[in-house]
């Protein structure tokens, strides 16, 4: 008759442990936020001063995500009333004043001129007899967004110093502060600094980049080759400083505003991997890493005609040689966009293998079954042997 109790009490202590691990570790399974977002707060740097003063020209999609399961944002911008091309223009004009002497932007023409983007932005090609200049006006705010110095034939910035030598990467610090200073942005407080880069595709360039995060997580696009640098049309603040003469000669602005990201019921990375690896069949794919990002989906519409944006699981992956991105919801798993490219993957897989989502859980729940009847026989031997 012990024994039978005995039996009895093990199995039942058995399942409920089983029962218990699984629950448990799958939902410590689910995607753990990291404690700090990437960079360096902008109160930590010499650009603190910017932080609430002046200008922050961004695209304000707060209000506009879905209440569904998803944290999608369904854009309405393109609906908002924008602004002329000659407002544009004179915005331009402007912002050009400001930088450089009248004698420089004298006579200047829109040789051509366009709205386009994700978020309405008017593209003007400004040319003069001295300059060629490109500048990105935001279309609902008239600010301007972006600034690309092509050609300036006088009035040319002498070397920093006179043999010619690069400067240092604080000096280049300095220039960005010192233009966002003179032409009156502000640096929103949740900007991340990522410091005064070099990059092998333009040696001869800084670039100061404040990428954009909520919490601890990124919004927009980033170049995924290390190698390659960022340019004004990326989400964040973006300076182009050179290493000669130490003047800024390129600068973007693009900040898209939204409400909080939810943070629970997000899938883990395990979860992320799979569906990836079941999107392809039974091809042969290698996942070379995966980051989580509020990011615009080009294969998907908002209702003004524009991509949605999705907070997403953006898988990188060696398909045969070349870089396939794979972007799956990171609450509901859907498989939202594959983007195919014809290069090779610009870097290694991780060294640590992703194990299926399935398995933790279930070896878990296992471990912790077998524990329970281990200590339920201990307590019954114990107490019947007495």
């Amino acid at each position: 008759m012990v024994g039978v109790i005995r039996s009895r009490v093990v199995i039942t202590a058995f399942v409920i442990g089983l029962f218990l691990g699984v629950v448990v570790v799958a939902q410590a399974s689910q995607y753990v936020l990291p404690s700090d977002a990437e960079g360096i707060r902008i109160s930590e740097t010499i650009f603190k001063d910017l932080e609430f003063n002046g200008k922050s020209p961004v695209f304000d999609m707060t209000g506009m995500e879905s209440d569904e399961q998803s944290f999608r944002i369904d854009s309405s911008l393109w609906d908002q009333s924008l602004i002329s091309i000659s407002e544009a223009t004179n915005a331009a004009y402007s912002f050009l004043s400001s930088i450089f002497d009248e004698v420089v932007i004298q006579n200047l023409t829109v040789g051509h001129h366009h709205i386009a983007g994700p978020r309405p932005t008017w593209v003007l090609l400004i040319e003069g007899p001295h300059i060629i200049t490109q500048v990105h006006v935001n279309a609902i705010t008239g600010e301007v967004i972006g600034w690309n110095l092509s050609s300036l034939k006088i009035d040319v910035p002498n070397p920093f110093y006179e043999n010619e030598s690069y400067i240092s990467a604080e000096i280049a610090e300095q220039s960005a502060f010192d233009f966002l200073e003179e032409n009156n942005y502000s640096i929103p407080e949740n900007a991340q600094y990522f410091g005064s880069l070099n990059f092998s595709s333009d040696p001869r360039n800084y670039y100061i980049i404040f990428r954009h995060y909520e919490g601890v997580i990124p919004v927009g696009s980033y170049p995924i080759d290390p190698n390659i640098n960022p340019d004004y049309s990326y989400e964040g603040i973006i300076l182009r400083v050179n290493k000669i003469t130490g003047v800024v000669t390129q600068f973007g602005y693009r900040w898209t505003k939204v409400s909080q990201i939810p943070t629970t019921g997000i899938i883990s990375e395990w979860d992320s991997n799979t569906i990836t690896q079941n999107h392809f069949e039974s091809e042969n794919v290698t996942i070379l890493t995966a980051k989580i990002v509020l990011i615009d989906i080009d294969a998907l519409e908002s209702s003004d005609g524009s991509p949605q944006i999705r907070l997403s699981w953006v898988n990188y992956i060696d398909h045969h040689g070349k870089l396939k991105v794979v972007f799956v919801d990171a609450y509901t798993g859907e498989v939202l966009q594959e983007l195919r490219t014809n290069g090779p993957p610009p870097f290694s897989a991780s060294s640590n293998p992703q194990l299926p989502s399935g398995v933790i859980p279930i070896v878990s729940g296992l471990a912790v079954g077998f524990v329970f009847a281990i200590i339920s026989n201990h307590y019954i031997r114990k107490r019947y042997s007495s």
